[in-house]
């Protein structure tokens, strides 16, 4: 994946890609990154965020993991309004933010990759740690 917190990138997230073009003082809106993603979930449905997200990937291969039924959780309390939070925090901190906010230049910081986003550590900088020997005595 390519976000802002991952130095060993080799290919582009599609929110990271949505929030840098947001972001950028030439667009205001990513129209081909916004298309490109409404296309392949249109023909593929949840196929890119379970096979080809690696994090997706990730998610799939815990939920196989057999529990003890009395530590599943099926639905709690808030469960309605939490599932409507992703969409918030899409809009805020993907969106808004990044249009809104910009430095001396009009470039829009990466709110989300940057404090939200969990693949850039989980996926990138962990690796790059534990493979690296001068990154790993720095840590």
């Amino acid at each position: 994946m390519n976000c802002y917190s991952c130095p060993g990138a080799v290919a582009a997230c599609p929110i990271g890609a949505l929030q840098a073009t947001i972001g950028s003082y030439e667009y205001k809106f990513a129209f081909y990154v916004a298309g490109f993603m409404i296309l392949v979930g249109t023909f593929m449905g949840r196929f890119v965020c379970g096979w080809l997200c690696p994090f997706g990937l990730i998610q799939d291969l815990l939920n196989k993991i057999p529990l003890p039924s009395k530590l599943k959780i099926r639905t709690f309390k808030g469960d309605r309004q939490l599932r409507w939070l992703k969409y918030g925090i899409l809009l805020v901190f993907v969106i808004l933010l990044p249009l809104y906010i910009t430095d001396m230049i009009g470039q829009g910081y990466p709110w989300f990759c940057k404090l939200i986003c969990p693949v850039g550590t989980l996926e990138g900088g962990i690796p790059l740690v534990l493979l690296n020997d001068a990154m790993r005595a720095t840590v």
